[in-house]
């Protein structure tokens, strides 16, 4: 035999939990006429009547509200199956990071991530390069950058203060007394990240004069 149409079985279990048609139809999203469409469509379909009005109040008949828990029950077996088949397609939370913030800073965040977030399957990859969110199988990837990260969500976590260290002994061979002091002495050079950067967020668009030391011995 052939059901009724789904919208009617839905009208008539929002309708009778709430004995209201205006609260079932905010609740669904339609018109207080709508609801009242569907019900009546339902009531011709199986030739009783499902609902009678008690001063502002829709009160389900006896047919209406053992209908109505019928509907109630298929209802939450048919969520609980989506909840279980959304489940099944879930793999674990992959988060690509890299290696010295992966084990200086995640680390210890990973169970409180994981209770958090609901997620308890966490997989962390400590990489350096970049990881590709659509091909690379990752969900999250922390990386050090200025945030221009096209077709991602991005977020800030943290945000890190840089400034140049020299000895007590370096100071006293080669006075410094403002930002521009600098471009007359021998610096360090880190190969990923040139003073140019630091030196124009300073307000100092010229490069350094003297040759850089390089920060590590080149093989």
């Amino acid at each position: 035999m052939r059901l009724p149409p789904f919208l009617t079985l839905t009208a008539l279990e929002a309708a009778a939990r709430h004995r209201s048609y205006s609260r079932a139809a905010r609740e669904l999203f339609v018109t207080h006429g709508a609801v009242s469409q569907q019900i009546r469509k339902l009531e011709d379909e199986l030739g009783t009547k499902l609902f009678i009005r008690r001063g502002n109040a829709m009160i389900p008949t006896a047919t209406g509200q053992r209908l109505a828990d019928q509907v109630t029950a298929a209802l939450a077996t048919l969520r609980a199956g989506v909840d279980d088949a959304r489940e099944a397609t879930r793999g674990p939370l992959v988060i690509s990071s890299s290696a010295a913030f992966a084990s200086r800073w995640l680390v210890t965040r990973l169970a409180r991530l994981a209770a958090d977030t609901g997620e308890p399957d966490l997989i962390v990859r400590a990489e350096d390069r970049v990881a590709d969110l659509t091909t690379d199988g990752v969900d999250i990837a922390l990386r050090f950058g200025c945030g221009v990260w096209p077709g991602v969500e991005v977020a800030t976590l943290m945000i890190e203060r840089v400034f140049p260290v020299c000895s007590p002994e370096f100071l006293a061979k080669h006075p410094i007394r403002e930002t521009r002091d600098l471009l007359d002495v021998p610096l360090l050079r880190h190969v990923g990240l040139p003073w140019s950067i630091w030196l124009t967020a300073t307000g100092v668009k010229e490069a350094p004069r003297q040759q850089a030391w390089p920060s590590r011995t080149p093989p």
